[in-house]
């Protein structure tokens, strides 16, 4: 799932540095949860995976004028890119079950009333084309 490695900043090098420590891990397996990953990038609030404890705790910390779990500019249009390798659990429509995860239409709602702009980059060909497609149309509007 989500972490939050560099929040939003001026300084150019603090963003490249975050950046460069960019790094794959976990998964190893498909579909991923990108769905529950935009939702606390947008909102801010925790998830929670199956009833447990939260897998991405709720964010706090974020100065006045600031929202989601970078801490956008609220003047802003945060734009996210996101790099994934598998199709998304729970999906436009429900594809990839998983009950596991908070689905497509509680994410969605979140990344639109904050103006998220979604962009994908499917890496190691194109099995998550289509879910990477719909979340840039629908985030879009």
């Amino acid at each position: 799932l989500y972490r939050n490695d560099t929040d939003i900043t001026p300084v150019a090098a603090t963003a490249q540095a975050g950046v460069n420590a960019l790094a794959a891990s976990g998964g190893g397996d498909g579909p991923e949860g990108d769905v529950p990953s935009l939702f606390a990038v947008a909102s801010g609030m925790g998830v929670t995976v199956s009833g447990g404890a939260p897998n991405i705790p709720a964010r706090t910390g974020c100065a006045a004028g600031t929202f989601g779990y970078p801490c956008f500019r609220s003047t802003a249009v945060p734009i996210v890119i996101l790099v994934t390798d598998a199709q998304f659990h729970n999906g436009r429509g429900g594809t990839q079950p998983y009950s596991g995860y908070l689905n497509y239409d509680t994410m969605l709602p979140q990344v639109q009333m904050h103006r998220v702009r979604v962009i994908g980059v499917a890496v190691n060909g194109t099995t998550p084309q289509a879910d990477l497609n719909a979340i840039a149309m629908d985030s879009g509007e």
